[in-house]
């Protein structure tokens, strides 16, 4: 095959379609294109044989802007054809100049002196303004928010900006933090829907609302490794297809391949990561240590997760003795309390009075702004106890002064447990160091679980030790 044209016309900025091309390359191209789905083997599809578990996001002949690599067009130049490139995208990306690190200074931070960017967010800023997508991993406690303001700043007079995010607590709170720069916001959520030039809102007012898109020109994603639901994801390569600039942050990225190359398909490569590690060791954030405890259970080998879940969840036993060291621990600063389930949080919360559970709205326990009264209120007291769902308190809470972190039973879900430490990670004026207490059991899945939060703890850097304790 020689002297032959395959067509790769830019129908968008997140479309492309590949064409002139034979059933051979277009094989080669469906299995460069593919990818296994995390737990497939537990899906009955996959079971009855009916799926082989992987996800294609590459379908006659139509992918991603953003999966176009060199691997790719080598497979095609490798198979004899010439490529003929064909740009109909409408709206192209902005050319704007860099910033520095006084971009903000004629606003005062919480001291009253002049806002200034550290270095690596003018870095991040900047590096997002020379591309017109890709993502940015920055721990917990590196300043996400604020280079997001700086790029919502950035890119605000030349069109409108939309920043999504996971719930209505981050609303709220991000648009507060972007007042404080001089920003704007209008908030879209609920029953509150303002449109702005620079609107905030979470990504299920967002999907319900396409319109939200029009004279879009920038979007930017907090929490990011949550967008890969197939709403989100159509939202953004469907409805907006058209907008030139979209960015993606979070604090840790999924690592099933699948997972990955959805966002990567969405918001494009990497552009820049800052690590918890690299923030602690220039004394931006605080050291932590874990220590982890095993408590002994008679009952071990269970069949199903979920059996066991619940053994764990209804051990009253258990729940004393986890509720009079978290008594223990809190007597030395505020401390943050996480659980899976509503029902053990409310246990818990029985066997310690003195403390505060909250969930999300959608779990039925508390409102964002009875939360955001909690959240405040570790600010000026101090030996708190807060309990509180995973779902609602492990990514987004800009509290610095917890003290302490407890997660009980906590799960072999990498995110989760990385965004979760990432609570305790903020510095403040009386505090630059975190204890980290990892409470599990000698059963068969909470061990299983815990090797893996080992592998993670070691990943991340992040110093632990291991007791094993009998109950009393």
């Amino acid at each position: 095959m020689s002297n032959t044209h395959c067509k790769i016309t830019i129908a968008d900025q997140a479309n492309v379609l590949i064409s002139g091309v034979g059933p051979e390359t277009q094989d080669k191209l469906d299995q460069a294109l593919k990818w296994r789905q995390k737990n497939c083997f537990h899906m009955p599809k996959y079971k009855l044989g009916v799926w082989d578990g992987y996800i294609n996001l590459y379908k006659s002949g139509w992918t991603y802007r953003n999966l176009i690599n060199e691997d790719i067009l080598n497979i095609i130049i490798n198979d004899g054809y010439e490529i003929e490139l064909f740009d109909n995208r409408r709206n192209m990306p902005h050319e704007l100049e860099t910033i520095s690190s006084d971009y903000f200074s004629e606003h005062p931070d919480k001291n009253g002196k002049p806002t200034e960017l550290r270095p690596y967010q003018v870095y991040a800023i900047n590096k997002a303004v020379e591309e017109n997508s890709g993502m940015f991993i920055m721990a917990t406690g590196s300043g996400k928010t604020l280079t997001c303001a700086g790029l919502a700043s950035r890119f605000k007079n030349h069109g409108k900006v939309l920043m999504i995010v996971p719930t209505i607590d981050l609303v709220t709170q991000t648009a507060k933090a972007f007042g404080y720069v001089g920003i704007d916001c209008g908030e879209f959520y609920g029953e509150e829907k303002i449109i702005k030039d620079v609107t905030i809102s979470t990504w299920q007012s967002a999907t319900n609302y396409p319109e939200i898109l029009e004279g879009v020109d920038c979007v930017i994603a907090d929490e990011c490794h949550k967008y890969q639901a197939k709403e989100v994801f159509d939202f953004l390569t469907i409805a907006g297809k058209d907008v030139p600039h979209i960015y993606g942050f979070t604090g840790t990225l999924p690592k099933d391949e699948l997972s990955l190359m959805r966002l990567k398909a969405v918001f494009g490569e990497v552009l820049y990561e800052k690590t918890a590690y690299e923030l602690q060791q220039e004394g931006y954030l605080a050291s932590v240590n874990i220590n982890i405890i095993e408590t002994d259970v008679i009952e071990k080998n269970f069949q199903h997760f979920q059996t066991e879940e619940s053994y764990l969840n209804n051990h009253d036993n258990r729940n004393a003795y986890l509720a009079s060291v978290i008594e223990e621990i809190a007597s030395t600063g505020n401390t943050l309390v996480l659980v899976h389930r509503i029902k053990r949080g409310e246990k818990l919360s029985r066997l310690l009075p003195q403390a505060t559970f909250i969930a999300g709205s959608g779990e039925g326990k508390s409102t964002n702004k009875e939360r955001a009264v909690e959240y405040a209120r570790m600010s000026t007291e101090d030996n708190q106890i807060l309990i509180a769902t995973y779902k609602i308190a492990s990514t987004g809470i800009d509290v610095s002064r917890w003290f302490n972190l407890v997660m009980v039973d906590p799960t072999k879900d990498f995110i989760e447990i990385i965004q979760s430490i990432g609570r305790a990670l903020r510095k403040d004026t009386d505090k630059d160091h975190a204890e980290i207490w990892d409470f599990c059991a000698s059963s068969k899945y909470s061990r299983k679980h815990k090797y893996q939060r080992k592998k993670f703890y070691k990943e991340a850097k992040y110093p632990f030790n291991e007791v094993k304790v009998k109950l009393p």
